[in-house]
């Protein structure tokens, strides 16, 4: 024989005052299956875990015999164990959910919440945070009408600055350091630019220019100056005494008297 794994005396056993709507979970405190007395405990650990109201149900006790045929009954499951119900209306109404597969299918497919919420502890389950949300959207509304545009602070971003002016995005190649060239000047730069390539040395310093080359000579001799082609006689152009040159004559002559 397999005892139960959990406590059951932690548990409040079928029937009891619990508040209704509640779960009721039919097990049995004699297994004699390893497997069976696992699944038992894993839907206990669930309810627990979900904080859901639940009572026990041990189907191996004489005394729950009579419950326990009703609750076979409307599960149409004799026998096997667990099974899960849902207990309302001073237990005038109970619905069977299923076993330890059913459930495990409701919660991979994230409707265990939905269908369980009337039985949560304390206020949880979906309704109670639909609950939560709504008076948080109360008490920002009764904020804003006393408070004349209240307005909910938003968080900070890593490093904002309420007092640092936005900066401009910056473009590409873009130095907050360099001059900028100011609107209206573009054309008397280029003009400077222009003024400095024209004066600008050539490379390897100053290069004087070449001497002009000389002109040409004219390559005819000049025409020379027309002689008198009879040679001038001794007295042509002595006017009076011609006695002068014919002494002069006579020196290299050897001789002579006067003139003729």
């Amino acid at each position: 024989i397999i005892m139960a794994s959990f406590d059951p005396q932690k548990i409040p056993a079928y029937p009891s005052n619990m508040q209704q709507p509640k779960v009721v979970l039919l097990w049995s405190s004699l297994s004699t299956n390893s497997g069976q007395s696992s699944k038992q405990k894993q839907m206990h650990d669930l309810l627990v875990g979900k904080k859901i109201r639940f009572e026990l149900l041990d189907g191996s006790q004489e005394d729950q015999r009579a419950n326990r045929n009703h609750f076979f009954g409307i599960s149409k499951l004799r026998g096997k164990y667990p099974q899960i119900f849902i207990v309302k209306d001073n237990n005038q109404n109970i619905e069977f959910k299923g076993m330890d597969d059913d459930i495990q299918e409701l919660i991979d497919i994230e409707q265990f919440d939905n269908i369980f919420q009337d039985t949560f502890k304390d206020g949880y389950g979906p309704k109670a945070k639909k609950q939560v949300n709504n008076n948080n959207n109360n008490m920002q509304q009764q904020q804003q009408a006393m408070g004349g545009g209240y307005q909910q602070q938003q968080p900070q971003q890593g490093g904002y600055n309420q007092y640092q002016q936005p900066q401009q995005p910056q473009q590409a190649g873009y130095n907050q350091y360099q001059q900028q060239p100011q609107q209206g000047g573009y054309q008397q730069n280029q003009q400077i630019a222009a003024n400095k390539q024209k004066y600008q040395l050539p490379k390897g310093g100053y290069q004087p220019k070449k001497p002009l080359p000389r002109k040409a000579l004219p390559s005819k001799p000049l025409p020379k100056k027309a002689l008198p082609s009879n040679p001038p006689k001794g007295n042509q152009y002595g006017g009076g005494g011609g006695m002068g040159g014919y002494q002069q004559q006579n020196q290299y002559g050897g001789g002579g008297g006067g003139g003729y």
